[in-house]
């Protein structure tokens, strides 16, 4: 039995859509990407994803210079009122996701 999917869906879809996470959400290299996805070349990976590759770097790069200019905002929230007059404690994660587009 095959799955019906809507319109414009397609499996190059999901299987674009598993690309893009292994490679700006989990920062794959491109050896460990086409392994995943079964290319016989790296390089034909890196040929056709080149541009996730890039939004990735460019997203490495922006969270790095956010962090050296605004990082010291964050600072050690450790004590920080929670509205009700008590101390929440929380601590800031090491690093702020930037959520990408994938077209």
């Amino acid at each position: 039995m095959r799955a019906k999917l809507g319109a414009g869906i397609s499996a190059h879809l999901f299987r674009h859509t598993f690309a893009s996470m292994l490679i700006v959400g989990l920062k794959y290299d491109p050896v460990s990407v086409s392994r995943q996805l079964g290319h016989e070349k790296p390089s034909f990976t890196q040929d056709t994803y080149a541009h996730l590759f890039d939004q990735a770097r460019h997203g490495d790069k922006l969270r790095d210079e956010l962090e050296k200019g605004f990082g010291h905002l964050l600072g050690n929230v450790n004590n920080v009122s929670n509205g009700d007059g008590n101390q929440a404690q929380s601590k800031p994660s090491k690093r702020v996701s930037i959520a990408a587009s994938v077209g």
